[in-house]
Formats: structure tokens, sequence, C-alpha cells
């Protein structure tokens, strides 16, 4: 079925491109959230990666998933640093002395306070990847977002499976380590939680009320988020995102 598309969309077929760029935009999107953080950043990089892929469909020769193959072009645009300037890094010392900051203030009680712990708890968990080398963040996405197993991510990274593992536990030791020694959803002895945090990340604007990156937008957290204490469990409570109604008309508009 999707090759008959993609032989379709080679042949100039408007409908059969459309099927195929809405099977994978989502999945392209999370990715570059996931990888670069900020939503409008993913948004730019989606659209790069998705016109990437159109422009070379035609080179598509059916040996893996049509998933996969965008994968690889995904994950190959999002490292080459010289085309993606975007890209955000942070060391875990510095994250965690962020995190210390107005933990001596009282618990927020705005009407607001779900919607705003929301925020904080999903921008402060996928910020962590940023801690994260490049090589050992898209890893860790790729199998704790993606769930995809070694053979499937270590074909999308081109290199062996032996090495995908050896990055991907590297990632998770680091992870864990981090939010162990850090997070309060993981380790109950930790003095941060994301309802005290709330007034200080807007203080310093990496929160804005008025116009929030994360909460809300599609589908929902999960209601047990508190009571997890493992670390891949935080992440793959994140909801799955969506991108824009507008990155499909921009799209199809550029490429007529």
């Amino acid at each position: 079925m999707k090759n008959d598309l993609i032989k379709q969309a080679t042949r100039g077929d408007k409908k059969a491109l459309e099927e195929l760029i809405v099977s994978v935009k989502d999945k392209i999107y999370n990715l570059c959230l996931r990888y670069l953080w900020h939503p409008q950043n993913a948004e730019d990089a989606t659209q790069e990666i998705l016109i990437r892929i159109i422009t070379n469909l035609s080179t598509f020769e059916g040996k893996s998933l049509f998933s996969t193959w965008c994968f690889r072009i995904g994950v190959n645009y999002l490292l080459n640093s010289k085309r993606n300037k975007k890209t955000q890094n942070m060391a875990f010392s510095d994250f965690s002395n962020q995190l210390k900051e107005g933990l001596d203030r009282p618990d927020y009680a705005g009407a607001d306070a779900l919607l705003l712990e929301e925020e904080v708890k999903t921008g402060c968990t996928m910020g962590m990847l940023l801690c994260l080398s490049p090589d050992l963040r898209i890893a860790f996405i790729l199998d704790i977002v993606f769930h995809l197993n070694s053979m499937e991510a270590s074909a999308i990274l081109d290199i062996s499976p032996e090495t995908f593992r050896k990055r991907l536990s590297r990632a998770r030791e680091s992870m864990e380590y981090f939010m162990q020694a850090n997070c309060g959803l993981v380790n109950k002895t930790r003095p941060c939680r994301c309802n005290k945090r709330i007034p200080i990340a807007i203080e310093t604007k990496r929160v804005d009320p008025k116009y929030l990156l994360f909460a809300g937008k599609v589908g929902e957290y999960n209601s047990q988020m508190e009571e997890l204490h493992d670390t891949a469990e935080i992440f793959k409570s994140h909801p799955s995102f969506q991108t824009s109604t507008e990155m499909l008309k921009n799209i199809l508009h550029l490429l007529t």
C-alpha cells in the first residue's frame, strides 16, 4: 500500500504525496521536538526534513519501512550541525544548578496550577535531553519515544546494533543518574517539585503563562506521573505532539 502511494507520488499524484506526508509528519515532529526542545525550532526542522523526504522520494528502494527511511533522513538532518544551527546544548551541572533555584518558596496555588505544572514538567524533562551529546540524545529518543529495537535504530543511524546498544546504555545511565540526584518525580528524597518550580520559571521567563509551549497541546499526561519511579516511564508518559495545521499547507504551497 505504501509502495503504491510512493509510486503514485513520484508520478505527480498530489493526493498520494499529501497522504505520505500526513503519515510521517507527526513522527518527524516528535523526533525534532525532543532533539531541539523548542516547538518553533522543531516545526522549522520538520518542514525542512519533509521537503528533503519529498525531493528524494524517487530514491526510496523499499529495502526498509518507509518510516525508517524517513527517520534516517530526519536524524541525518538533526545531527548535521552545519545545516541545523538551532540545536541547543546544556551541561548536566548547569541544569542541576537551575533546578535548585526557588525551591524554598511555597507551593504555587493559582487556579492554573495544574496546567503550569504540566508545562514545567514537560519542559524540564525534555530539557534534560539537551544535556546529552547529540549521538546519545538520538539513541535515547529512538528507544524511549519511538520504542525502536536495536536493529531498527542501528539501521536508521547506520551503525552496528552493538554500537547503538552501547550509546543507549550510556544515555540511560546519564539520565538515570541525573534524575536520581535531582528530580523529585524519580527520587522522593530530592527537594525539586514541579509545582515549586512554577514561580521561578515564570520569573526567569522560562515559562510564559500566556503562551504555553507544551501543556494542553494534545494528548493527556499520565495521571499517575507523580507516582512513577522510573526515568524511562517519565519520558514515555509525555503526550504525543502534533504539527500545526499550517505546516502541511506551507509544505504543499512550497511544492507547488
